[in-house]
């Protein structure tokens, strides 16, 4: 079913970066515009995969909150009047989204998304905070597991330094029996 979704995305979106490689600032900021088709509003349902960063080695998991999301409707002023029985979303509620999710300028003044469209507030189903369990490394196990590693890259280079120095004495002595 074509639901006619876009959306538009600020902040880190290098999924590789470990968390002590981003800025402390550095969040991010998902639209999704779902266009209702027909005459009636239908429900809108959206998944949104979650990424876990790497986090920094500690002792305990890292447990993260995930807050609910802001909805409005975003109606054309033309069609701004079908909606008239919503309450009202205030500028002040949209510029507080991003700026507090932004030090620098607002990314949502500049969406093509929210161009010239009234909004109105649609009360979310629940104020459920999703928490995530993020695994991290053990701290006491840091040292062991960068020795070990350290240990097989080094065997590694030693393997192919040996390998390589067979190879050539094998074609030198193959060039010296030619000659």
């Amino acid at each position: 079913m074509d639901r006619r979704l876009s959306f538009e995305f600020w902040g880190e979106s290098n999924l590789e970066l470990p968390v002590f490689a981003l800025n402390q600032t550095a969040n991010s900021l998902l639209l999704i515009n779902a266009t209702v088709t027909g005459a009636r509003p239908k429900q809108v349902a959206v998944d949104i995969p979650v990424h876990a960063r790497y986090g920094e080695p500690g002792t305990h998991p890292l447990v993260i909150t995930i807050p609910s999301p802001t909805f409005f409707w975003g109606c054309p002023p033309s069609g701004a009047l079908l909606y008239r029985m919503l309450p009202p979303f205030p500028d002040v509620a949209l510029a507080s989204v991003s700026s507090s999710v932004f030090s620098s300028e607002s990314p949502l003044a500049n969406s093509t998304l929210l161009s010239s469209l009234a909004y109105f507030s649609v009360p979310s189903a629940s104020s459920y905070l999703a928490s995530l369990q993020v695994p991290v490394a053990s701290k006491r196990d840091l040292f062991p597991v960068e020795m070990g590693t350290a240990s097989v890259i080094l065997m590694a280079f030693l393997w192919l330094v040996n390998r390589s120095w067979r190879v050539a004495t094998a074609l030198q002595s193959c060039h010296l029996k030619e000659q």
